[in-house]
């Protein structure tokens, strides 16, 4: 890793504490060669914020999990590039479990969901 830094956004709200409001926590983060905004979250609960609620499935073939809004757009967030003032929130069509994590349900397994989501 370089001596280089990042810095972004995360959402942040736990409704089954009670939080009736959302809010984005700012975080700086190490930069490094490839570094895609989900290894930033993936550092993020690692080494600096364990109650950081993130959720991916990238090696047990369940692509879609990390599914979020990044700067306003629905991503894969293993493959987008992570860069300064980025702000990653949940995707807003499902129900928040806590901080970027929501509830797919039956939609994510719909295959004509899969080819549309993307295009906004």
């Amino acid at each position: 890793m370089s001596d280089r830094k990042l810095r972004f956004k995360v959402y942040r709200q736990d409704p089954d504490a009670g939080e009736r409001e959302g809010r984005l926590e700012e975080f700086t983060i190490p930069w490094w060669e490839g570094i895609k905004v989900l290894d930033g979250l993936r550092y993020i609960q690692e080494e600096v914020d364990h109650s950081l609620a993130v959720r991916w499935s990238c090696r047990i073939e369940d692509c879609r999990t990390c599914q979020m809004k990044v700067n306003g757009k629905s991503v894969l967030s293993c493959q987008i590039p992570l860069e300064e003032d980025m702000v990653v929130e949940p995707i807003p069509r499902y129900r928040l479990i806590r901080d970027l994590v929501v509830e797919f349900g039956e939609k994510m397994e719909s295959s004509e969901y899969a080819k549309n989501e993307f295009r906004e």
